[in-house]
This record gives structure tokens, C-alpha cells and sequence, in this order.
């Protein structure tokens, strides 16, 4: 099963392992209209906020269609995220959020240590009703507790 990536970042290697479709936005037609109806440079209205939603969701179910996806990973400002993913749901797509796990190391570098901290993408998050997935994420949810990263 395919998840398109509309977020503002290139999916990491783990995510693609788990489905995620259309990692590099860069590369895809959507790219410049998406990351600019995800970004907010000034204080949005509610008006704003959903009409923004309905253009992205209208612009994933089309990417979705391209890349033959269910789901569209998530993520940006918080509060797009509720009228994304009741948009979502309107054009049929499952809405998921990474989940990732932070991985610190330190090391001495020229007598000074140095803390790196990396993200390791562990599974997906999906905070909809199951009862709407028909069994597709109960398979995702497999494949992650299994290991098939």
C-alpha cells in the first residue's frame, strides 16, 4: 500500500521502505504550490485555514490517484492539521503522522564534545477512526510491529 508524502520535507529512506510514495517533493509537479499553502507567513483566519486544507486535500486525492496511494503522510503547522485531515477524509484519503525516534551520540571532536541528535522514523500514527480503513491499517500497523521497515 502507497502513502503519498505531503509534507514540506523529502520522506526519509524508512519511510519509503513503508510505503511512502513522492519522497522528494522536489521532484513532483505539486511541489511549489504545496509548500506554499503549508507555509503561513502572516496569522491566518479560520477561513484561510480551511480553504487552504480543501486546496491541498484536492491537490493529494490527484497525487493520490498518480501514485495509486490510500494514505498521505502529515505534518506542518498544527493547526492545519484538523481541517487537513477532515478534508482528507472528504477526497478518501487516510491521513498519518511519522512517528520518530530521537537517537543522541556524542562525540569528542578537537577536545570539545559534540551531542548529533537523528531521527529514526519508527511507524505511522493514525489518529482517525479504524472502523473507516477497511483492514488497510491494521496491515500497516503489522508490517511496523514486524519489522518490515
Amino acid at each position: 500500500m502507497n502513502i503519498i508524502n505531503i509534507t514540506q520535507h523529502s520522506a526519509s529512506a524508512e519511510q519509503a521502505e513503508q510505503g511512502v510514495v513522492c519522497p522528494h517533493l522536489d521532484k513532483n509537479p505539486f511541489s511549489t504550490a504545496l509548500k506554499e499553502l503549508l507555509n503561513f507567513k502572516t496569522l491566518p483566519t479560520q477561513v484561510e485555514v480551511r480553504q487552504r486544507a480543501a486546496k491541498i486535500a484536492k491537490m493529494a486525492r490527484q497525487l493520490a490517484d498518480f501514485a495509486r496511494a490510500e494514505g498521505a503522510m502529515i505534518g506542518g503547522a498544527p493547526f492545519l492539521m484538523a481541517p487537513l485531515q477532515d478534508e482528507l477524509a472528504k477526497v478518501g484519503l487516510v491521513s498519518l503522522f511519522a512517528f520518530s525516534e530521537r537517537v543522541s551520540s556524542e562525540q569528542v571532536v578537537g577536545g570539545e564534545t559534540v551531542k548529533t541528535s537523528t531521527f529514526r522514523h519508527i511507524g505511522f500514527v493514525n489518529p482517525c477512526d479504524d472502523s473507516q480503513l477497511d483492514g488497510w491499517w491494521n496491515k500497516v500497523c503489522t508490517q511496523t510491529a514486524a519489522g518490515e521497515r
